[in-house]
């Protein structure tokens, strides 16, 4: 049985490709080096990782802190205000006015 004609071009276009792409990867296989600068970009990248990692962790820290600031506070404030109950009371109270009567004279 003879193969018809379009998978006969099918595999001479498959065989061409497979070619290209062996000729393609053995060229690239060589002994390139890097190109110039190209490690003081690497490190310069890994530097710039390694600060922007430290300033989150910093910044994560910094807000740490100041909720655990705003929060002693505000327990401090609680504490002191339970101590003045007496002193609400006179805070709070309404101002009475003693309004003299004047005396019948009958």
């Amino acid at each position: 049985m003879k193969p018809n004609a379009e998978s006969e071009n099918e595999t001479k276009d498959w065989d061409s490709v497979s070619a290209a792409a062996k000729f393609v990867m053995e060229r690239d296989a060589g002994d390139e080096e890097a190109p110039f600068g190209f490690s003081t970009r690497v490190v310069s990248q890994w530097l710039a990782a390694r600060r922007e990692q430290a300033m989150i962790l910093w910044q994560r820290w910094s807000v740490r802190a100041a909720v655990c600031s705003v929060v002693l506070a505000a327990v401090v404030v609680f504490a002191s205000r339970r101590d003045s109950v007496a002193d609400d009371a006179l805070l709070f109270s309404v101002p009475t006015f003693d309004v003299p009567v004047p005396a019948d004279k009958n």
